[in-house]
């Protein structure tokens, strides 16, 4: 499909996180007329949505990831995609499946954002139908280079965050206690556990510190339910995540999975200090260093906690190093260099091969099954399952 300009369509989850963030910056750099985001949401999510996060035209999906026909899904997801589309950008395998079922005249382009597993058997997957990969981190592109994917197809994309205009004025430490947050899944390759023990060790110390946990799914009891200084917010707009970040003086990260988290790079251009785990993607990072933050693996919390006692104790130190995250930052993620970058790959991409059919779905999904039956169906086997455990056994060994 020839066109002067690519016409992009992103489809991504509609949940407020790193990957919606990581697509409002880098498409509302480019011109509003040449992308669309059709957000998608399953019904069993319980997450924050993206808001307002984009510039350009939006949609809504959403469907039933543990009932419906995914043939019914497929095509009612790719009904939305404007007929203009040259070009569609995919973030989980879902997409790719319901493009690589309907769309085999569009260029499909995959986005790695995490370095785990999924993404890359996902890659490889469908490696024979998609056009473009984008790593948003140095490791992903090294990694997924050794796979069994065309080295040419693969490209490093990394995240953008907007420069302040008129940027952030910092102002040195004033209170007395010590603003730290965390912003993440409660989840284990987030490091929540660690999270947890360094909120224990701290409150063990007497150190002054003020915790904001801020997660996406749920909340958790991560210390006694009395304790004054910490603060849980769920499902909160972007809005109020760049408030917290304003107000704080250390973020913290102690991730065991990441691509690059684009909320370290927004921490730093807050002034923030950030306290990481010491993963190959910030290790390598040019602008991650030891003059604005710290790195330590997830399991020395111990090490984490000196650096908030150490920080904490010389408000001086602190400063110094909220002023050179600040200015490191800005020239972390060059938006102008990334959406140049972005729209030169995309031109030059050559359209994919047709996708030989694959198991996609069980027999289940076929398009001649109404999806009300399909519903019907799957329904009652999950009410046979909860009241006969046997049924659940049977289940198993037989299907679909």
């Amino acid at each position: 499909m020839e066109s002067a300009q690519p016409q992009i369509t992103v489809i991504i989850r509609d949940v407020l996180g790193g990957v919606a963030t990581y697509w409002a910056n880098l498409l509302n750099e480019l011109p509003s007329q040449t992308a669309c985001v059709i957000l998608v949401r399953d019904k069993h999510d319980h997450y924050a949505p993206t808001e307002q996060l984009f510039g350009c035209k939006t949609l809504q999906f959403e469907y039933d990831g543990k009932l419906e026909n995914k043939t019914s899904v497929y095509r009612r997801l790719v009904n939305l995609v404007p007929s203009a589309t040259t070009d569609i950008i995919a973030n989980e395998s879902i997409h790719l499946a319901a493009t690589a079922h309907c769309c085999p005249a569009i260029r499909i382009h995959f986005v790695l954002h995490g370095d785990s597993h999924y993404y890359y058997q996902t890659a490889e997957r469908f490696s024979d139908f998609i056009s473009l990969y984008f790593c948003v981190g140095n490791q992903i592109l090294h990694i997924l280079k050794n796979k069994n994917i065309d080295a040419a197809k693969c490209c490093l994309l990394p995240p953008c965050i907007p420069v302040p205009n008129p940027p952030p004025a910092l102002k040195k430490n004033s209170h007395s206690n010590l603003k730290i947050a965390f912003i993440g899944r409660f989840t284990f390759a987030k490091g929540f556990d660690c999270v947890k023990s360094l909120i224990a060790q701290c409150a063990a110390r007497s150190l002054s510190c003020e915790w904001t946990i801020i997660s996406s799914n749920q909340k958790h009891e991560i210390a006694p339910p009395r304790a004054k200084n910490i603060t849980q917010i769920e499902q909160c707009s972007k809005a109020t995540i760049d408030n917290v970040l304003r107000e704080s003086d250390v973020f913290i990260l102690p991730s065991r999975v990441e691509g690059f988290a684009i909320v370290v790079a927004e921490a730093m251009r807050m002034g923030v200090v950030p306290v990481l785990s010491d993963l190959m993607v910030f290790k390598e990072h040019p602008f991650l260093n030891d003059s604005n933050s710290f790195q330590y693996s997830p399991d020395q919390v111990a090490l984490f906690v000196e650096a908030i006692s150490e920080l904490d104790a010389d408000r001086n130190q602190l400063y110094l190093m909220q002023q050179r995250a600040f200015r490191d930052s800005v020239k972390m993620l060059a938006p102008d260099e990334i959406a140049s970058l972005f729209t030169a790959r995309i031109t030059l991409s050559k359209p994919h091969q047709t996708m030989p059919r694959r198991e996609l779905c069980s027999r289940l999904d076929q398009s001649f099954l109404p999806n009300f039956l399909v519903v019907a169906i799957r329904t009652l086997k999950q009410r046979m399952k909860s009241f006969n455990p046997a049924v659940g056994n049977i289940e198993k060994a037989t299907s679909l």
